[in-house]
């Protein structure tokens, strides 16, 4: 939302069960959204930020 506005609307997605799922047509929102999940899953402190961004936005995480 803050860090790639232009992902907007291309894709929708689904989590359960621990899996994160996403749907779409454009190829290129796909290939940019797995550069920057990648990015994030191999980096502890991002997750840890990202998580904290969600909590002061309201996020319920569903433990």
């Amino acid at each position: 939302m803050t860090e790639a506005p232009a992902l907007d609307g291309r894709f929708l997605s689904d989590s359960e069960a621990g899996a994160f799922l996403a749907y779409s047509s454009d190829r290129t929102a796909f290939d940019d959204l797995a550069v920057r999940l990648r990015a994030v899953a191999a980096d502890g402190n991002r997750v840890r930020q990202l998580v904290e961004f969600a909590k002061t936005r309201g996020f319920e995480f569903d433990d």
